[in-house]
């Protein structure tokens, strides 16, 4: 992992073929092991913003873990990212994970009508709010919440409500730069 992160920190323009080398060797470790290098790298290349390469990492995971809500949350939203027909996918596997009523299906569906409300949409963005404002009161510390507020009030309009809203995902942990980025516009 260290050699991942300098190859990013360095701009190696060969970064992700080098990460994607590394993590064929995983099959000399523990599957805890290859767990912990997988993820790493995945996270590597979503900051090197290989969404593809990532979601590679995420899938291999899935395969160690095939029942882990988490890993099947990031596909989704790697997914989303990418504007992939493979959030259904991740979706339903989130189901037959949790059920109708778990937190992480609950915040993908809330996610998915975020991503895809027209600005301005109230229908759509308070059906999300609606989901989202039972997360918090379910995990009251979960970044998720405030962060997919912050979306919902930038698609109103309401910026200066957005910013509160980053800042507090921010306070709770929520750690990607384009967030940070988002908090101090």
């Amino acid at each position: 992992l260290a050699r991942a992160d300098v190859w990013e920190r360095e701009g190696f323009p060969d970064a992700a073929q080098r990460i994607a080398q590394l993590a064929e060797q995983r099959q000399q470790f523990s599957q805890l092991q290859q767990r912990a290098l997988l993820e790493g790298l995945a996270n590597v290349l979503f900051r090197l913003q290989d969404l593809q390469g990532a979601t590679e990492m995420w899938v291999s995971i899935a395969e160690l873990q095939p029942d882990d809500v988490l890993v099947h949350f990031r596909l989704f939203n790697l997914a989303m990212e990418r504007d992939d027909d493979s959030a259904a996918k991740s979706m339903s596997r989130l189901r037959e994970i949790e059920g109708d009523e778990g937190a992480f299906v609950r915040a993908a569906r809330a996610i998915q009508l975020v991503e895809r409300a027209e600005p301005g949409n109230r229908a759509a963005l308070g059906d999300a709010r609606s989901i989202v404002r039972r997360l918090a009161g379910q995990r009251p510390a979960w970044a998720l919440v405030p962060l997919t507020e912050a979306r919902i009030d930038e698609l109103e309009g309401d910026y200066d409500a957005a910013a509160r809203r980053y800042e507090e995902a921010i306070r709770l942990g929520h750690r990607d730069p384009r967030v940070l980025l988002r908090a101090i516009q």
